[in-house]
């Protein structure tokens, strides 16, 4: 196994965009910025009509290569509610 690879940190958040629940007519707004700390998502979430904002990395082209590594670390803060976290392999798992 590899020791570690960091994938993003501070600007190279930069590419990362909003997908708010106005894609299917909800309200919520929300915008994601790179900060010299890391991704830093701001905005609101209405509970009618979707109720979810969140941040969207751009397509790694190539595709990264994980694979020599057993885990995935994070560090995040939050303000006490519910996240997800949503990770998609080329091969859909």
């Amino acid at each position: 196994m590899a020791s570690s690879l960091l994938v993003s940190a501070g600007a190279g958040f930069a590419g990362w965009q909003p997908l708010n629940d106005t894609i299917m007519g909800g309200s919520s707004q929300a915008d994601c910025q790179a900060t010299s700390e890391g991704l830093l998502l701001v905005g609101y979430v209405e509970p009618q009509g979707g109720g979810f904002v969140s941040c969207r990395s751009p397509v790694y082209a190539p595709p990264l290569d994980l694979s020599a590594y057993g885990a995935l670390e994070l560090e995040l803060d939050g303000d006490g509610r519910r996240f997800k976290l949503a990770i998609a392999c080329r091969d859909g798992v």
